[in-house]
C-alpha cells in the first residue's frame, strides 16, 4: 500500500506540520448520507485526533464514516474505539458516486510493515516509538 504524505497523522516537523483540511468540506460529505435516505449524526470534528468522523444510521445498522484530517480520503468501520477500528465497505455509499475517495477496507485492514515504507523510527527518543516521515 502507498501511503499519501499525512495520512498516518504522522509528520516530519522540521518541515511544519501539514495543513489540516477544513471541518465543512468533511460536513458536506456527510451530507450526501442524509440526501440517501441514511441519517449522519454525532459529526465529530475534534482537534485531538487524525481524522473526522460521523455516526451513521441505516434503518437498523449504524456504522462511521471517517476522513483523514490531512488528505482527502475516507473509510468506513463498524467502530472507531482506539485499537479496535475493524474497517468495513458498506453497499451502496454515496460518496464515492460523488467522485470522493473511498479506501476499500481490504486494503486498511491490511497489517502495516515499517520495514516497507518511508517511515522510519527516530532512535534517539528515548522510550517511546515515534516515527517520522522522511
Amino acid at each position: 500500500m502507498i501511503l499519501s504524505r499525512g495520512i498516518t497523522g504522522f509528520a516530519d516537523y522540521r518541515s511544519g506540520a501539514p495543513e489540516c483540511i477544513e471541518p465543512a468540506y468533511f460536513k458536506k460529505a456527510c451530507y450526501l448520507f442524509k440526501q440517501s435516505g441514511m441519517l449522519a449524526a454525532d459529526i465529530c470534528c475534534h482537534v485531538n485526533t487524525s481524522f473526522y468522523y460521523a455516526k451513521i444510521h441505516d434503518g437498523g445498522e449504524q456504522f462511521y464514516v471517517l476522513m483523514n484530517k490531512y488528505v482527502p480520503r475516507f473509510a468506513f468501520s463498524a467502530s472507531i474505539e482506539c485499537g479496535q477500528m475493524k474497517f468495513i465497505d458498506i453497499a451502496n455509499e454515496p460518496l464515492t458516486r460523488f467522485g470522493y475517495n473511498v479506501i476499500p477496507a481490504e486494503k486498511l485492514n491490511e497489517p502495516f510493515d515499517f520495514s516497507d515504507h518511508e517511515f522510519s523510527p527516530c532512535k534517539n527518543l528515548q522510550s517511546e516509538a515515534k516515527y517520522a516521515i522522511i
